[in-house]
């Protein structure tokens, strides 16, 4: 009796094994400063995105790399004391370094409850907070939730079971990730550069800003996008 039911718990442990997610984490990671502000108060950024950025779409199943610039921006600017990053997932056949093994096996995609399921990436605004005696990486994802979340279990719920998930953290100025010529994720580069060696910096917003409010309008409005403009820029004075 005692062999049948280890035999049981072993194949229960292995099928946990085969279905769980597994994450994998950058050694190119920036070092972000902690956040001086506790859980309540990142609810509160939560918010605030949603009061003070209403052009953005978050049902939009693209351009999350454009919103999170916009709102890390913003958000470090009007909380005193907040230190903003990014937090950006891919999935493992996004990555340049797995691009050979890909070559002969299906892709899994991330997929998020809302109905993005052909995700190959995707990247959220994230901070360090202190709680109690434990230090949290907290993910700002309108897109995904709907209040401030841990950055294993947010990660967790993109990931589809059986496949792995890439961790990088970088700070909250690069707008795009390095990829290569079949838009992979060159993710064995430290510093993010294009090919001209240049930072891959949206510094005034502008490029974030049109793809942002083409998405919300479905159309390019001169006047529209010249009105949000001064709004957002108002919002980092």
């Amino acid at each position: 009796m005692m062999k049948y039911i280890l035999l049981i718990f072993l194949v229960s442990v292995n099928s946990i094994a085969q279905d769980s997610v597994k994450l994998e984490y950058s050694t190119f990671s920036d070092i972000i400063p902690v956040s001086k502000i506790n859980i309540s108060i990142a609810d509160s950024l939560y918010q605030f995105i949603e009061k003070e950025l209403p052009f953005i779409d978050f049902g939009d199943c693209n351009n999350c790399s454009y919103r999170a610039h916009l709102m890390a921006a913003i958000l470090e600017k009007n909380f005193p004391g907040v230190n903003t990053a990014k937090v950006w997932l891919f999935a493992d056949y996004k990555r340049e370094s797995q691009e050979d093994i890909y070559r002969y096996k299906s892709y899994i995609h991330l997929s998020s409850d809302a109905g993005c399921n052909k995700w190959g990436y995707h990247v959220a605004p994230i901070l360090i907070i202190e709680q109690g005696n434990s230090i949290d990486t907290m993910v700002i994802d309108h897109s995904t939730q709907r209040k401030p979340e841990k950055l294993k279990e947010w990660a967790e719920k993109l990931v589809q079971k059986g496949s792995k998930g890439f961790i990088i953290i970088k700070d909250k100025k690069y707008y795009k990730f390095p990829d290569n010529e079949n838009n992979r994720f060159i993710d064995t580069r430290k510093e993010w550069i294009d090919d001209k060696k240049e930072p891959l910096y949206d510094d005034n917003f502008s490029i974030s800003l049109e793809k942002v409010l083409l998405a919300r309008y479905g159309f390019w409005e001169p006047w529209t996008f010249r009105k949000h403009y001064k709004e957002f820029k108002e919002l980092l004075e």
